[in-house]
C-alpha cells in the first residue's frame, strides 16, 4: 500500500472527527451561551477544513520524522506552544508589533486565526490567508508522504 493512501486515510478520518467536534462546539456555544455563529459560514467551513488538514499534515510529518513515539511527543509539545502564539492565543495578532504580526500571518496557525476571525465577522477570508493555509497544507502533506515509513 502506498504511503499517500495510508496517510490520506488517517488524515481523512481524523479530519472528519475534528470537524464534527468543531460543529458540536459551535452548537453547544450557541444553544447554551448564546454565542453568535460565524456570519460567513462558507468561508468559515473552508478555513476550518484547511486548518484541520494542515494541522494533521504537520502531525503526520512530525510522526514520520521522529524515530520513536516519545520523541514525536516531545517535538509536538515543542511545536504546540509557538503555534499557539502564532494563532494569537497569548496575544491577539492585532496587538503584535508589525514585524511579528506579518511573520505570524505567514504561518499556518496565524493565517487560520485571521481567516476564521474574518469569516466570523461576516467577511470572506482574505485569499492570502487561504493561500498560506493551502500552501502549508500541500508542503507538509508532501513532506509527510515523502518521509513516511512502515514500522
Amino acid at each position: 500500500m502506498r504511503p499517500t493512501a495510508v496517510l490520506g486515510a488517517q488524515v481523512g478520518l481524523h479530519a472528519v472527527a475534528s470537524l464534527i467536534s468543531a460543529v458540536l462546539t459551535l452548537a453547544v456555544g450557541r444553544i447554551f451561551s448564546d454565542v453568535a455563529l460565524p456570519s460567513q459560514v462558507g468561508g468559515y467551513l473552508l478555513t476550518l477544513l484547511l486548518a484541520v488538514v494542515c494541522v494533521l499534515a504537520l502531525g503526520a510529518l512530525i510522526s514520520a520524522l521522529s524515530p520513536t513515539t516519545k520523541i514525536a511527543q516531545a517535538v509536538s509539545i515543542s511545536v504546540f506552544f509557538p503555534a499557539m502564539l502564532a494563532a494569537g492565543v497569548y496575544m491577539p495578532i492585532q496587538q503584535m508589533p508589525d514585524l511579528m504580526a506579518n511573520t505570524v500571518e505567514a504561518l499556518p496557525f496565524g493565517a487560520a486565526a485571521q481567516a476564521l476571525n474574518q469569516a466570523t465577522a461576516g467577511d470572506w477570508p482574505d485569499l492570502i490567508h487561504l493561500g498560506v493555509l493551502a500552501l502549508w497544507t500541500l508542503v507538509l502533506s508532501a513532506a509527510a508522504a515523502r518521509w513516511f515509513r512502515w514500522e
